[in-house]
């Protein structure tokens, strides 16, 4: 029997802490130590074991400066879409792989194209807008012609934005950005290919950091797996993200836990600066995870940041001991069988589908004012079979098998949904029917306030419920969720909650 000592656990390394590094991969039981952000690993380590406008600074590289006090050079974004720059990320990559011969895996922190990140200066609401998937940011001179080119229509600064307002990646798409985001896909599967066969070609793993920047390789998109990624690593918070990162088509699924060895928290909490408990933070996030991994096991997990921060720490040090115990323990129940589940599919329904699986456009904190972040959660850790689907799946019959019908959102992002006008045809042909006829299978549903599905269920179920409206962000006043629950008479809010 293993005593779940050490194994799957990846560490940072940091250059002139090695023998730190030595001793919080035996107290951790890491098998592998990295190069952490913006650092190179010492001998002893290796050998231990809208409109158009130019970005002038790369967000991560910012973040880094303003954040962890880095001193480098000031780094801009590279668009491999123009010839000499993706001349020069093939080269780059070449000779650094030629050059670091002892690294066996190579961590791509993000692919080529950043998400929106915008922070106001009041400390109770750092973050004003995110959006982790900002097609946005893909723009350019070249991009827009080449779309052209192929599409036979130009598109617009208003296929963009949402009414003179940011245009969250969550919001249901309009047709042209949905032949938008395909386009990039295709171009951003068919570059990263490139650039993992150059890593392959020098016997190495090639790993994706499924956060910095996500746009174009989104996993459940239908050209991720054309890549050829050896491994996905994927930071969390909470639940969701875990179900994320563990149901993609990718043969190593990595966690990194939270909190990360920075001063200053990415959630804005102090963390390893003056009043913070890191280890406080660590249970905390461990337990929005663990359930997530109960549901679906991951192979491996591991820390980000600055090692030396937790000298001194001793109550965090122990607590990433315990954890990392216990998912090593996780992984081997996993290992012996699937786990308990009930005989009940949940499909959550929304203009993207699967594409969309497990996430909206950022971390729960970033997103907590939308109601389907909430349901996500929720159902990451309940022993149920999940599903995204979208509404061409519901005309192709995928509520045959489903015994849960979710569909959460808020009235003001109603508008631009593609084909609206067929809602209603949609829902009298096959929503309906379909739960009429499984009276009983129908426990709950959740459908958006400004259509009146939930209404015609409620007349055939004689029963109805409204939720109060959720604290948006964005100032909208009418953002509510409505369900439906059976016949029984409970009601659906006692499952959102519970």
């Amino acid at each position: 029997m293993s005593d779940y000592s050490s194994g799957g656990f990846t560490l940072p390394g940091e250059a002139g802490y090695e023998s730190l590094t030595l001793e919080r991969a035996r107290q951790w039981g890491a098998d592998v130590i990295r190069d952490s952000d913006g650092t190179k690993l010492s001998p002893e380590i290796v050998k231990a074991g809208s409109f158009l406008a130019w970005r002038i600074r790369e967000e991560i590289n910012m973040y880094n400066h303003t954040t962890n006090h880095w001193q480098s050079e000031h780094l801009r974004q590279l668009d491999p879409r123009h010839p000499l720059a993706w001349e020069y990320l093939q080269g780059w990559l070449r000779a650094w792989c030629e050059k670091n011969p002892g690294t066996n895996v190579v961590r791509l922190t993000s692919l080529f194209y950043n998400f929106v990140w915008i922070f106001g200066s009041d400390l109770r609401r750092r973050t004003r807008f995110v959006d982790w998937a900002s097609y946005d940011f893909t723009v350019s001179p070249a991009a827009l012609r080449a779309f052209e080119r192929e599409y036979g229509y130009a598109l617009t600064a208003e296929d963009f934005i949402n009414r003179g307002k940011l245009q969250a990646t969550h919001r249901p798409p309009t047709a042209r950005k949905r032949d938008y985001m395909d386009f990039i896909q295709r171009f951003v599967a068919e570059k990263a290919r490139a650039l993992v066969e150059i890593i392959h070609s020098f016997g190495k793993e090639a790993y994706v950091f499924y956060d910095d920047s996500w746009v174009g390789m989104e996993p459940y998109g239908k050209y991720f797996s054309s890549i050829g990624f050896d491994g996905l690593i994927k930071c969390v918070f909470s639940g969701f993200e875990c179900r994320l990162c563990a149901g993609a088509e990718v043969p190593v699924h990595e966690l990194r836990f939270h909190p990360y060895l920075f001063p200053v928290g990415l959630g804005g909490l102090p963390t390893f600066s003056e009043g913070g408990h890191p280890e406080k933070d660590a249970e905390e996030y461990w337990l929005h995870v663990r359930r997530a991994l109960a549901r679906q096991c991951v192979d491996r997990i591991g820390l980000g940041g600055y090692l030396h921060l937790t000298v001194g720490q001793d109550a965090f040090n122990e607590a990433v001991a315990g954890m990392a115990k216990a998912f090593r323990h996780l992984k081997e129940l996993h290992a012996l069988g699937a786990p308990a589940e009930l005989p009940v599919t949940v499909a959550v329904l929304h203009a993207w589908g699967a594409l969309r699986s497990w996430t909206l456009s950022g971390h729960f904190h970033e997103t907590d004012w939308n109601p389907l972040i909430h349901v996500s959660e929720a159902l990451s850790g309940l022993p149920v079979r999940v599903r995204f689907i979208c509404f061409d799946d519901v005309k192709n019959g995928a509520l045959r098998d489903a015994d849960v019908l979710i569909n959460a959102g808020h009235r003001a992002d109603m508008p631009p949904f593609p084909g609206q006008h067929q809602y209603g045809k949609i829902r009298r042909q096959f929503i309906v029917p379909v739960f009429q006829h499984r009276m009983l299978g129908a426990r709950h549903q959740f459908f958006p306030p400004s259509l009146p599905l939930f209404c015609s269920l409620s007349a055939r179920l004689r029963t109805n419920h409204v939720f109060p409206a959720h604290p948006d962000p964005t100032g909208r006043k009418d953002a509510a969720v409505s369900g439906v629950s059976s016949s029984s008479g409970r009601k659906s809010s006692e499952s959102m909650y519970s």
